[in-house]
Formats: structure tokens, sequence, C-alpha cells
């Protein structure tokens, strides 16, 4: 069992409960895309060196919101690294879901960063 799923059930009692009850663990999400595991492998320096980028729909998602580094980026796309409960995330609801094409670091340049 994930750590994060054990934290969620000893502070939430009606969860605990209901897997007493049921035997299943509460809904978990990874948040998962290819512009977040092209982020992931960068170095936290190398994201906050990285200023003023956006969202397009050409690295997945449907909006163009524009953020001060790509470290404050991936924090936005990947709140915590499970979501539990079964909620959305915002960046979820703007993820384009049949985006599947890997994102370079020309393709991230090109797109995301204002100039």
């Amino acid at each position: 069992m994930r750590p994060e799923i054990l934290r969620h059930l000893s502070k939430k009692p009606s969860a605990l409960l209901k897997y007493r009850q049921t035997g299943r663990l509460p809904r978990h999400q990874v948040p998962e895309s290819p512009l977040i595991t092209f982020l992931e492998l960068m170095p936290v320096r190398e994201l906050r060196k990285l200023q003023w980028v956006k969202l397009s729909p050409k690295i997945g998602y449907s909006t163009g919101m524009r953020f001060n580094s790509a470290a404050q980026m991936l924090k936005y796309l990947k709140p915590q690294s499970v979501m539990i409960g079964g909620g959305t995330w915002p960046a979820e609801s703007h993820r384009i879901k049949s985006f599947n094409r890997p994102v370079t670091p020309e393709l991230f340049l090109a797109e995301a960063l204002l100039v």
C-alpha cells in the first residue's frame, strides 16, 4: 500500500471506515502526461531558470495559462505525487487526453516559452 494512501486513511475516518467495511482502498490516480514526464526529467535548477512559460494545445493542454517558471508549471500540472479521493485537479480538466506524443526540448522551447 502506498504511503500516501495510508496517510489519507489515517486522516479521514470515513475513508478508513469504508475501507474496513468493503476492503477496497480509496480511488487514487497518479497525475501523468507527456509534458509532466518531460518536466520531471529536468533538474530543479533548470526548471527554475526557465521563466515565462505557457501551456498550449501543441504540448497537450487546451489552455494558454502562463507561469513565471517551469517549476511553477510542473506544480500546477502535478500538485501531488498521488491524487486520492476520486476528485480532479484543475490541470486535469485542461489536459488533452488523446495527446500522447513525447514532448521534446525543441517542441517545449518553441511552444511554451514566451519570447
